[in-house]
């Protein structure tokens, strides 16, 4: 949907917070020092973009028109803000999502060994939240429901590798009470619901998705204790196609966006999260441990010792098995998507299917005690 805001109002006076608002918007640029006082913003043009990607926010790109135009000037933004979604977004308030990813641009992204987006400004109150970023029109959007190549996994894997090896076993991480921990992650899986959830995705998983998802179920308090003890990192927590912007340019540099769940944990949960949950199932199967070792690999060259590939392809195991039981949770999450039709009725019948799939295909459950 596009709209389109025009003012004629002073900017010299305080304009109450909007962010459609060009008086506001011109405020919030002079603030981080992006635009001087002789020029404004006179109209702006706003279209919704990733309706059906993103769970825990919505984002609009923004078109900026000025009172004297010239090519220095900003003329495109990206806004992020929570999503209207009642059922993701009382998931996101538990999760304190938004501030933390807030925090995660402010606290952790100029140490980062990979590009990530530039954030122009940010607002956090109980109004609003908001992040106005870089909007990266020459990139393309991976796309969940159509899966990511072999390539472009490996390519991403060696980007968020690099990722992993700079947190790896940081004492610091520590210190950073917003990061998403463990235990809450993995305790807010199941809910009152979930019984009905698998009841929903049997005709997807079949009776041996269910004999799986039993065995999971019954070990998963062993799976929350051992996690604790695996080597720790900085994790996405969230790495899949829809979260991953690509570059025609050069495959090699792809871009990670939204680090809303940023947690401290085992590396190898994003890349289950990414090999399990979006690349297409004919490129992957029988490749897994192939990409294991390539995420290893790239873990030594960039300084991790005392972790083998058997310890790599472990991690990898357990996370693939929590991905099953996050996987059927979405599930019952996207109903309401997915009555609408449309892409919602492919991706989340597509995630099940394929973190399902994955965990069968590695022999995931041999890990259980």
């Amino acid at each position: 949907m596009l709209t389109s805001t025009n003012t004629n109002q002073s900017h010299s006076e305080i304009v109450q917070a909007d962010p459609t608002n060009p008086s506001w918007l011109t405020q919030q640029l002079r603030t981080v020092g992006m635009l001087d006082n002789d020029h404004y913003i006179q109209s702006l043009e706003s279209k919704t973009i990733g309706e059906e990607v993103g769970f825990l926010s919505e984002t609009k790109v923004m078109n900026l028109n000025y009172n004297d135009d010239q090519p220095h000037l900003l003329h495109q933004l990206l806004l992020k803000e929570t999503t209207k979604n009642p059922q993701f977004k009382e998931v996101g308030e538990s999760l304190n999502a938004f501030e933390r990813e807030i925090l995660f641009y402010q606290n952790l992204a100029p140490s980062f060994p990979i590009r990530l987006p530039h954030v122009y400004f940010t607002q956090l109150n109980s109004h609003h939240k908001l992040l106005a970023m870089e909007y990266l029109s020459s990139l393309e959007g991976g796309d969940q429901v159509k899966g990511l190549t072999h390539r472009q996994v490996q390519n991403i894997i060696e980007n968020i590798g690099k990722l992993h090896a700079h947190f790896w076993q940081d004492e610091s991480l520590e210190s950073l009470s917003w990061l998403l921990k463990d235990s809450a992650r993995m305790s807010q899986t199941f809910n009152d619901n979930f019984d009905n959830c698998i009841v929903l995705a049997t005709p997807i998983i079949g009776i041996k998705g269910v004999k799986l998802f039993q065995q999971i179920q019954t070990n998963f308090d062993w799976m929350i204790e051992t996690v604790k003890h695996r080597p720790y990192t900085l994790v996405h927590n969230d790495l899949r196609a829809d979260n991953i912007l690509l570059n025609p340019d050069n495959e090699k540099e792809p871009m990670i966006l939204d680090w809303q769940l940023a947690g401290r944990s085992m590396g190898a949960f994003d890349i289950a999260r990414l090999v399990g949950g979006s690349e297409i199932n004919v490129q992957r199967k029988g490749h897994q441990l192939e990409l294991v070792r390539l995420w290893h690999q790239v873990l030594i060259n960039n300084g991790v010792s005392n972790y083998s590939i058997d310890d790599a392809w472990f991690d990898f195991k357990l996370a693939s098995l929590y991905f099953v039981i996050l996987s059927i949770r979405l599930y019952g999450y996207g109903q309401n998507y997915m009555r609408k039709g449309g892409r919602a009725a492919k991706l989340f019948p597509t995630m099940v299917q394929r973190f399902f799939d994955n965990a069968i295909e590695t022999s995931a459950l041999d890990i259980l005690q």
